[in-house]
């Protein structure tokens, strides 16, 4: 996914993060905690917004569904529930 949208005659996306950061993966001995991804996303937004840009965000992992609650939150590796 990320080559797709990346390349120039496909998904033609720029780096979403001010230093030129495009993809954020988390392994098992260096996970993304929510921290983190929130920081990242906060970032993503403001720099998107700075140029008038369409913002393309993907999040591919685990989510949960609390209770009666309609919505899917996506998790991070030390989210909790509540």
């Amino acid at each position: 996914m990320h080559e797709v949208l990346r390349d120039p005659q496909l998904g033609g996306c720029l780096p979403a993060l001010p230093d030129g950061c495009s993809l954020l993966v988390g392994v098992d001995n260096d996970p993304l905690g929510h921290t983190a991804l929130n920081e990242a996303i906060d970032q993503a937004i403001g720099h998107a917004a700075d140029r008038q840009a369409t913002l393309v965000l993907a999040l591919l992992g685990h989510g949960f569904k609390p209770g009666d609650d309609p919505n899917l939150y996506f998790m991070a590796w030390d989210t909790l529930e509540g």
